[in-house]
């Protein structure tokens, strides 16, 4: 059995294709775009069936994405001169499902917060209503205030309180 460095290669232009992505590991980054770059227009000059081609736009973008971490994807689009086919990627496509994925993560949390939080209006303004009729302006600020208590704290001051003392302690908070 014999070792093989990747440095002891040579250039990356007289390796074979695969080889070559292998090589781009170790590239240092002031050479590592250009050889990047190589690499994609060889695989797509050269027959390699697509699957493969593609396989090797996917390991060059991973290995860039790795080399260059402050780059987000679209300089390492820019840098490397892929157009479309950086959105074909497999590697692209899964960030972006990654980041679709944490959106919607985002979003469903958020709006389940915004969904309880109106919930908890609709509780505090039916029990106003229930003690003192219409909920006007000053009360309205009352609501506000109470949005911000825990509902095992807002509850009781407000069957406790007259809407007078309600008003004195929490409608000042508004203003």
């Amino acid at each position: 059995m014999r070792q093989i460095y990747l440095d002891e290669l040579g250039d990356i232009s007289t390796l074979p294709l695969s080889v070559g992505v292998a090589k781009l590991v170790i590239e240092p980054e002031e050479t590592a775009a250009e050889q990047a770059r190589e690499l994609i227009q060889r695989s797509q000059q050269e027959s390699v069936p697509e699957a493969s081609r593609q396989a090797i736009v996917d390991l060059v973008e991973t290995i860039m994405v790795y080399k260059f971490t402050s780059m987000t994807w679209e300089e390492i689009k820019a840098m490397l001169g892929l157009g479309d086919i950086l959105s074909e990627s497999r590697a692209y496509q899964e960030a972006v499902q990654e980041g679709l994925q944490k959106g919607l993560q985002e979003g469903r949390q958020e709006g389940r917060q915004e969904g309880r939080q109106e919930e908890k209006r609709e509780i505090i303004e039916n029990l106003l209503k229930a003690r003192f009729g219409d909920v006007d302006e000053t009360l309205s600020q009352v609501v506000e205030s109470l949005l911000e208590l825990p509902s095992a704290e807002f509850t009781p001051l407000l069957i406790q309180l007259s809407r007078e003392e309600l008003i004195d302690r929490f409608a000042q908070k508004s203003e």
